[in-house]
């Protein structure tokens, strides 16, 4: 289905020309013309979204991350009321298209981690390339002009420090097909995730396919998710989860729960990525806080202390950027076609 209109950012000295940003949306009568860029700027883009007075942002990622966002973006512009929903990626795309089927867009603002969306429908999502912070994104991150990579995390083990040493832990992807460790290991569903099915299939192309077979022969069993794989590593049910990420891991750790991550090499990273839905209810609060999330202060803000890793700005305190020669999952999603899918089910005893 595509849009009627497609509607620019208005920001003086970046847009030859664009089109008034809350044409046809919720927020028309608030938005600042930019019929002639040269007479429109980011305030007024910001005095708009203060009118429209909230936004509504869809987020993949874990509570904590998302609720330090919303602090910031609240602290930082106080007449804009933040509701965010929590959605993983598959089910906010799902979301994403009915939504935009019925002609009725509730989410302002999106992060997701899959851009299989993004890149079969380009016109549900609006131009970007004149928000601010955009600016600093390094050119490789900018990948369309309709969405953009903000931060990675790479794909880790977690494991429960009271069933397993540091010093046991597998320092391969490889290494992990022949240690002791994976019998009592939960391997993530490929199916639950683009991103879990994507990692399965760089460890099968890099390592061999005999690896992913040792994953589905010698492994406890499978987990339905990250998050739930955690808590049940928290319960005894197994003593390690992999492919995992980071963020969930982390929030318990924090919440007295013993359980510790570990990178195995090569580096392989999921990717936050950030779009504004062209129908959106309030575009202009949509954009600005988009702009925030993409800038240091909200870059800084939901770093965790490295669970999310810039792809700009090296200077935040205790927030490492992305590990040189990461192999990005969105990289590899083009080649998840329906027949190496269902190799790589089959490699792990799944089909």
């Amino acid at each position: 289905m595509k849009m009627k209109t497609s509607r620019a950012l208005a920001v003086a000295g970046v847009l030859a020309a664009s089109m008034t940003l809350g044409a046809c949306s919720g927020g028309g009568d608030t938005a600042p013309s930019a019929g002639d860029a040269s007479t429109s700027s980011w305030a007024d883009v910001e005095a708009a979204a203060e009118q429209e007075g909230q936004v509504t942002v869809y987020l993949a990622s874990q509570d904590a991350v998302n609720q330090a966002l919303v602090a910031g973006f609240e602290a930082e512009y106080p007449n804009i009321d933040v509701n965010f929903v929590r959605l993983d990626s598959g089910p906010m795309s799902a979301r994403i298209a009915s939504e935009v089927q019925a002609g009725s867009t509730t989410a302002d603002v999106v992060m997701m981690a899959d851009n299989v969306q993004l890149e079969a429908n380009p016109e549900w999502y609006r131009d970007i390339t004149s928000l601010p912070s955009y600016g600093d994104v390094p050119e490789d991150r900018r990948v369309s002009d309709h969405y953009v990579i903000t931060q990675t995390a790479p794909f880790v083990i977690t494991y429960n420090t009271d069933k397993i040493e540091k010093s046991d832990l597998p320092k391969t992807w490889k290494e992990l097909a022949a240690s002791p460790i994976l019998a009592n290991s939960l391997l993530i569903d490929p199916r639950v995730a683009s991103s879990f099915m994507a990692v399965d299939y760089f460890i099968s192309q890099n390592d061999g396919e005999e690896v992913l077979k040792a994953y589905g022969e010698k492994s406890k069993g499978l987990s339905q998710g990250a998050a739930p794989g955690v808590q049940q590593v928290i319960a005894g049910e197994a003593d390690a989860l992999f492919p995992n990420v980071r963020e969930h891991t982390d929030a318990a750790r924090e919440q007295g729960a013993h359980v510790e991550t570990t990178v195995p090499t090569p580096t392989i990273s999921t990717v936050n990525l950030w779009a504004l839905p062209e129908a959106a209810q309030a575009p202009n609060a949509g954009a600005v806080f988009m702009n925030y999330a993409m800038s240091k202060a909200g870059l800084a803000a939901t770093c965790l202390k490295g669970t999310y890793q810039p792809v700009a700005y090296s200077d935040i305190p205790d927030c490492p950027q992305e590990a040189p020669g990461t192999t990005r999952v969105l990289d590899i999603y083009p080649k998840l076609t329906d027949d190496v899918k269902a190799d790589i089910l089959a490699l792990l005893g799944l089909q």
